[in-house]
């Protein structure tokens, strides 16, 4: 439980930062978008994973698009059995359900599947 709580805690400070990032992150996005046209694996699973976490930090629109990334890594980990991508994906999942949706239910549901994945 105390964990649960302390990944909401880091999420809910992280988010802090949404709107005073707003310029460099379209351009961070813009790269990553680039960069997962060349790889594949884990590499790509990572890549998706930070692409999804840097779309929270935009304009609320983004946020779509951040579940749109975690859902395909979390896809792809799955098909190659990567617990750290699982994990991760479903972090951001999870914090796309408590920020765009407002459905703590299913935002508990996937932080603490990602918690016993993370501790596999």
């Amino acid at each position: 439980m105390r964990k649960y709580l302390f990944q909401i805690f880091i999420i809910f400070v992280s988010s802090l930062q949404t709107y005073a990032q707003s310029s460099g992150d379209y351009k961070v996005i813009s790269n990553l978008k680039i960069k997962l046209k060349d790889l594949s694996g884990t590499k790509k699973i990572d890549c998706l994973n930070e692409l999804a976490l840097e779309c929270k930090y935009v304009l609320p629109s983004y946020k779509d698009s951040m579940s749109v990334y975690a859902w395909e890594a979390n896809k792809l980990a799955k098909q190659l059995n990567y617990k750290k991508g699982i994990a991760q994906s479903l972090t951001t999942i999870a914090y796309y359900y408590l920020s765009a949706k407002k459905d703590t239910a299913t935002d508990q549901k996937y932080f603490i599947e990602s918690e016993i994945i993370g501790t596999e």
